[in-house]
């Protein structure tokens, strides 16, 4: 893959969704419960981030798919 598809392969949703995965982990390890925030508070948290993560990671590739990015200029190569 030329360094042009794979850079249209890895678009902006697949981005997004892997800014979020970094961010989800990054919640994990960083924000602690305490008495301001319970344990229930940080665990709902980390899952919306993860879940967004997983959204947009799935529609991006799933465009990806519609729109063949990714495949080269032999349409049959990947079926060999």
């Amino acid at each position: 893959m030329t360094p042009a598809g794979r850079r249209a392969w890895f678009n902006g949703r697949i981005r997004l969704g892997m800014l979020f995965l970094v961010l989800a982990s990054l919640w994990r390890w960083l924000v602690h419960p305490g008495p301001h925030l319970s344990s229930d508070v940080v665990d709902a948290a980390a899952g919306i981030l993860y879940g967004i993560s997983i959204g947009c990671m799935l529609t991006g590739l799933r465009l990806n798919a519609l729109r063949g990015v990714g495949r080269g200029t032999d349409p049959d190569a990947s079926a060999r």
